[in-house]
């Protein structure tokens, strides 16, 4: 009962290179570092761990991550956030954190970092982001192997159950910690979690939920076919630092084909911005659809149009 929980392509991916493992001290992480060891990836990790610097819990987590790396015979790195923001306090985490992931990485030389997500998180996730209006792409789940905020992030156990993995641990005698958040329903994830046995009791199950990430996948997919298509129409200067497309282009697609086709020219043209929210690109669009002519800024591209082409440049030339 161990194998079965890691995705045994990715063991292979993880066999030829140097990783970060992001060990927070709950069940799930530990299983993972448990795994990963089990698997025989010694050589290739290093244990990490970020204290957000929220409390007492972030502290004693840390000293339980070094101590179980001591004890395992492995490298620990530790980083410290700047304490819970007023605002948005999650997200600001995750940024903190997925940034200390970077630094770290590019300051070893590593490929990237294994993360601990499960079946569980990706069907909270789709909770929390169909409350808040998510389109096709916030809607489709994690994925296995990807790139967030500038890092590789690895996730082997997105096919494996939380309870599963805390049976794996039970099942040796290894500890783990328990977020008071997450027992508490501090958090909006913890809320969520709360919530999902009642609606298991009216036929929302888990298992539902992830066959629709399957098939929203699926979809997903061919929408990326249509964006690859649309741009082909986009004319690149040869310097790199601007781009045309003809108007006709962006009136005769679908939204979501739109709005990607915009975060595309983000990526390409301004990669350290980082691509801003659906609704602001939808906003772009729909101007660009029913103005003959007319200029805006946004993700740090300037768009201008007229006589039916758009001109995008960069807004600032160094960016």
């Amino acid at each position: 009962m161990s194998f079965e929980f890691l995705d045994n392509e990715l063991v292979a991916v993880l066999a030829r290179g140097r990783w970060l493992v992001g060990v927070s001290g709950g069940g799930d992480s530990v299983a993972l570092l448990k795994l990963l060891m089990e698997a025989g990836l010694r050589e290739q990790i290093v244990v990490g761990n970020f204290d957000h610097g929220w409390g007492r819990f972030g502290k004693e987590s840390h000293a339980f991550v070094a101590k179980l790396a001591a004890g395992l015979d492995l490298r620990f790195l530790g980083g410290e956030g700047g304490g819970k923001a007023a605002g948005n306090a999650e997200e600001v985490a995750r940024e903190e954190r997925y940034g200390w992931f970077r630094e770290v990485c590019e300051a070893e030389g590593m490929d990237g970092v294994i993360v601990a997500h499960t079946a569980d998180d990706m069907v909270e996730t789709f909770l929390m982001r169909l409350g808040k209006g998510s389109g096709l792409q916030g809607l489709v789940g994690m994925e296995a192997d990807a790139v967030v905020n500038g890092v590789r992030v690895v996730r082997p156990l997105l096919a494996a159950g939380r309870e599963e993995l805390r049976a794996y641990l039970r099942g040796m005698g290894q500890e783990w910690m328990e977020d008071p958040d997450n027992v508490a329903g501090g958090s909006q994830r913890a809320r969520v979690r709360g919530l999902l046995p009642q609606l298991e009791g009216v036929g929302v199950t888990a298992q539902g939920i992830l066959a629709s990430m399957k098939a929203l996948r699926d979809a997903n997919n061919a929408v990326e076919g249509l964006v690859a298509v649309s741009m082909e129409a986009v004319e690149w200067r040869p310097d790199g630092e601007g781009a045309t497309v003809g108007l006709e282009v962006l009136r005769g697609i679908q939204d979501e084909v739109g709005v990607r086709l915009l975060a595309g020219l983000m990526v390409r043209m301004v990669p350290k911005m980082g691509v801003v929210r659906r609704s602001k690109r939808m906003a772009l669009l729909a101007r660009l659809r029913a103005d003959e002519q007319g200029f805006a800024t946004l993700g740090g591209l300037k768009f201008s149009w007229k006589d039916g082409v758009v001109r995008v440049e960069r807004e600032h030339a160094n960016d």
